[in-house]
C-alpha cells in the first residue's frame, strides 16, 4: 500500500450542541471523534465556539468552557471568538456586532471572527493599526483597525493553540 502524504491544513469545527439555558449537558463524543479523525489526516483542528447572543454576557465564557473541556480530552486549537466579541462590545459600545435578530453577526462581528481565524491559521498578527481590511464597507478604517487590535490582544490573553 502506498502511503499518502497530505499538505498541512486546518479545519474549523463548529456544531457542538450546547444548552443555551445551561441546564443540559450534551455529549461531546462526536466532536472528539471528528477531531481525532482530523489529526489522523495531519489536519490541525480549530474548534469554533460561537459568539454570544446579544445581551447574554455569560454565554461566551460558558461556550468556551465546553470547548476547553473537549480540548482537554482531544487536543485541538480553540478560537476565542466569544471572548473577542465580549471585548469588542465592551470597547466599542456604539458599534453593532449583531443583526436585528440578536443572534447572527453583523459586518463588524463577522470581521472580528474572521480576524481571529486569520491570525490562528496564518500565525501572523492582524493588528496592523488603522487599515482598510474590507474596502467599501460600513466599517470605518479606524473601526477595522480597532477590531484587529482586539483580535490580536484576545489571542495573546487566550492563545488558541496551547
Amino acid at each position: 500500500m502506498v502511503e499518502q502524504k497530505y499538505e498541512p491544513s486546518t479545519h474549523i469545527f463548529q456544531g457542538q450542541k450546547y444548552s443555551q439555558s445551561g441546564t443540559v449537558l450534551y455529549s461531546t463524543q462526536a466532536t472528539q471523534q471528528w477531531i481525532a479523525l482530523a489529526k489522523d489526516l495531519e489536519i490541525t483542528p480549530i474548534l469554533f465556539p460561537e459568539h454570544p447572543q446579544k445581551g447574554r454576557t455569560q454565554e461566551a465564557e460558558y461556550i468556551m468552557g465546553i470547548h476547553r473541556d473537549i480540548a482537554s480530552k482531544q487536543v485541538s486549537c480553540i478560537a476565542p471568538i466569544g471572548l473577542a466579541w465580549d471585548a469588542a462590545i465592551q470597547h466599542m459600545p456604539n458599534v453593532s456586532f449583531h443583526t436585528a435578530d440578536g443572534n447572527h453577526g453583523a459586518p463588524s462581528g463577522l470581521l472580528l471572527s474572521s480576524l481571529i481565524f486569520s491570525e490562528i491559521i496564518t500565525g501572523e498578527r492582524v493588528d496592523t493599526g488603522p487599515t482598510s481590511i474590507i474596502p467599501n464597507t460600513i466599517l470605518r478604517i479606524e473601526q477595522q483597525g480597532a477590531l484587529s487590535q482586539i483580535a490580536s490582544q484576545v489571542l495573546v490573553e487566550q492563545p488558541a493553540c496551547d
